[in-house]
């Protein structure tokens, strides 16, 4: 089958040694599907590199997709983070406590699928309501998620009662918040984390040859389904199970109130685009455009033209249509930019592509886990908040299952994401409309 292509003779310029990679997992030693600690976002160093960056998006991925203390599920679908709903016609959004069977929704500009009464986990591409469908038909789902810091800061800070103007990023603020909280927050030292994921039906995946087990998996509640060639029109919901195929992670963490902006792929996606990178030796190397093997989102042998086209869209009442003169269905999907940066960036590639490997070669190919790549991250030098400020990293990032429509190199996470408040649109889109008020659980 196919998967992303990591070259084994790239350069060691970003690596995780093993006694540090062992003191990631809550025992001390690695183990297959082991539970791992939030990277110390409260302790991040100040006098950092690149790879500091890189380690620790590879560290909140790996903790995000742990099981839980209980042992019921993962983490980042567990009692520590929140579901936030869609933004309903009012443009309000409502912070939900996780439950067993999460509800996925195709896009939507306003409303849809509803969890204990409120319109929950919404699917859609940045930059608008395009529409993507896999190869095995399974339409890309998407959800949106925030830790309990973010939730507390959130409300704490909406109702007057916290006065930080940026989110949280030292050892006092987080103390605040849990003052706030009236008790200590479970894993505070992640500081604020809010997440969004993609997914599709865990059940399709084994006609088109791939297999499910090498995915993380949640049950969850999706729409059904009126169909012809041009419109998919929503007629109830149905209960199965979610293959996690992609996951933005952005997180806060000292010196950088603007946070990480981190993003993973499932191996499987697509293929990417042909990329340098700097081998042991010192060499520029390249990694070719190769689409043979089995895809999620291509055609074996599919070629970049025409590629990444946008068939169809769905509008405010859940209503898919397709684009005039298409019909609803998959297109050809490939990362234009595979590690968030030029193909010939050779430097920028190698850091990536190196820190990969080594998380991987230390990871037991038995782990779920070791299926997924990080694809890059963004973050800006000093911490100083966009627009403005040197942007370091994959400064042209963009997830092929999320911004698969939107991929250019003049665009990356803070083309959208940026703003010195918490205003409607500023660094995080969904803080300003998201009612403050905490959930019981």
């Amino acid at each position: 089958m196919g998967q992303v292509p990591l070259p084994s003779d790239v350069k060691p310029t970003c690596v995780v040694s093993e006694a540090d990679f062992a003191k990631w997992f809550q025992s001390g030693s690695v183990s297959p599907g082991g539970a791992v600690l939030p990277a110390d976002s409260v302790n991040f160093p100040l006098d950092n590199t690149n790879c500091d960056f890189y380690k620790w998006s590879w560290q909140m991925f790996l903790w995000m997709n742990s099981p839980t203390d209980t042992g019921a599920g993962i983490v980042f679908d567990g009692a520590e983070f929140y579901d936030v709903s869609p933004g309903g016609s009012s443009g309000k959004r409502v912070l939900l406590p996780n439950t067993k069977v999460d509800s996925f929704l195709t896009r939507t500009r306003k409303t849809g699928v509803i969890k204990n009464g409120v319109p929950t986990d919404e699917t859609g591409q940045a930059g608008g309501g395009g529409t993507l469908m896999a190869q095995s038909g399974s339409l890309l789902y998407y959800g949106l998620h925030v830790n309990n810091v973010y939730a507390y800061f959130l409300t704490g800070q909406k109702t007057g009662a916290l006065t930080q103007t940026t989110f949280p990023t030292t050892a006092a603020d987080l103390a605040a918040i849990n003052k706030y909280a009236g008790f200590t927050l479970p894993d505070g030292q992640a500081l604020s984390l809010e997440l969004k994921t993609s997914w599709v039906e865990a059940e399709t995946l084994e006609s088109i040859g791939l297999d499910s087990s090498q995915y993380v998996l949640v049950q969850g509640s999706i729409p059904t389904y009126a169909k012809t060639d041009t419109t998919w029109t929503p007629s109830g919901t149905t209960t199965t199970t979610m293959a996690l195929v992609g996951m933005h992670i952005v997180g806060s963490v000292q010196g950088h109130p603007e946070m990480i902006w981190a993003s993973f792929e499932h191996i499987n996606n697509c293929p990417a685009n042909s990329y340098d990178y700097t081998t042991t030796s010192g060499a520029t190397g390249t990694v070719p455009y190769n689409s043979d093997g089995r895809w999620l989102l291509t055609q074996s042998g599919a070629m970049t033209s025409g590629a990444n086209s946008e068939l169809m869209n769905t509008n405010s009442d859940g209503v898919i249509t397709a684009k005039p003169g298409q019909q609803i269905g998959p297109s050809n999907v490939y990362r234009v930019f595979p590690w968030g940066n030029l193909g010939n960036d050779a430097k920028d590639n190698t850091d990536i592509v190196s820190i990969n490997l080594s998380v991987l070669s230390q990871l037991p190919q038995s782990d779920v886990r070791s299926n997924y790549v990080m694809i890059g991250a963004l973050w800006n030098q000093h911490g100083n908040l966009p627009p403005g400020g040197n942007q370091i990293g994959s400064k042209t990032m963009a997830n092929s299952t999320m911004e698969t429509f939107h991929q250019d190199a003049s665009m990356n996470c803070f083309s959208c994401h940026q703003g010195t408040s918490f205003g409607q649109d500023d660094l995080s889109h969904i803080y300003f409309n998201i009612v403050p008020v905490i959930p019981t659980k």
